[in-house]
């Protein structure tokens, strides 16, 4: 009996963390799964990351990233910006229903109301939790993400990869908020067994230095702030899943395969160091 009462615990635990999903368009507060009510946790956008139409549609993107469909999705507003999601925003029929691991498209119509600075609450009936700090106006255009060009610095957590890098992050959003909300997602996902199977130095490295690179893309130097360029391969995401032994339930939450197979940016730095040392010692002898 027993047995029996430890292997349905194992089945319910494995079932709360069996799927991974989050608002990606317009972007949250934290970009990365969270079952934090009300929102996700991360840090409110300090500017609205995208602006829409009153009564009019929209289309917001949530993406299932493992495990089985998070079911049904709820979506409210609160238009005096905080977390009291009192206004319904309803999705036009058919409404979405996430049953896999995909991008799903819920097409909604945006409520009768204006706000400069309203929150947008997302979350499925498995309970994943996303915001976004959104507009709603009286007439608008056709809604975009926003994106800014920051330079990283002192950053504690990411700073390794990514201090002194002029880097892609969301208007509204501070590189530090971006740090503390990677922070938490690595220190959760590497003690949690049914994500990694081994968590040691070699482990950490790798999947910190991967989540650094996801959640802080270099800037478009061409200045095309709406694509950010990011700097991660196939290689270094297999070796991440690899080093990490990344459970079977867990690895679509890092497909590797949506990675290019190489890493020019990264690779030309010691080639080019190379050359220079070269042309150095051609010059003194």
């Amino acid at each position: 009996m027993r047995i029996v009462a430890l292997a349905l615990v194992c089945l319910m635990t494995i079932s709360l963390v069996s799927s991974h999903a989050v608002l990606t368009n317009p972007v949250s507060w934290n970009t990365n799964p969270s079952k934090t009510s009300p929102c996700g946790g991360g840090t409110p956008a300090t500017a609205p990351v995208a602006t829409y139409c009153k009564g009019q549609p929209a289309t917001l993107t949530w993406k299932v990233v493992a495990g089985d469909g998070t079911g049904p999705l709820t979506i409210s507003i609160d238009p005096a910006g905080g977390t009291s999601f009192t206004t319904v925003v309803n999705q036009v029929a058919p409404a979405v229903n996430p049953n896999a691991v995909s991008t799903f498209k819920a097409v909604v119509t945006m409520p009768d109301i204006t706000c400069d600075k309203c929150t947008l609450q997302v979350f499925s009936s498995s309970n994943w939790f996303s915001c976004s700090t959104i507009k709603i106006a009286e007439k608008c255009d056709t809604p975009v993400e926003d994106r800014q060009a920051v330079l990283a610095d002192d950053l504690t957590f990411c700073g390794k990869w990514v201090n002194e890098h002029v880097v892609s992050i969301p208007v509204g959003q501070t590189a530090e908020t971006i740090d503390d909300s990677v922070a938490a997602t690595f220190a959760a996902n590497l003690k949690n067994p049914l994500v990694f199977q081994n968590n040691d130095t070699n482990c950490a490295n790798k999947y910190a230095a991967f989540l650094c690179a996801y959640n802080f893309p270099l800037d478009d130097p061409s200045g095309n702030v709406s694509q950010p360029i990011y700097k991660i391969s196939e290689g270094q995401c297999a070796g991440m899943n690899d080093a990490c032994a990344t459970t079977d339930l867990h690895r679509t939450l890092y497909p590797c395969d949506s990675y290019p197979t190489s890493n020019n940016a990264f690779n030309i730095v010691p080639s080019m160091i190379a050359f220079v040392a070269v042309v150095v010692l051609a010059l003194l002898f």
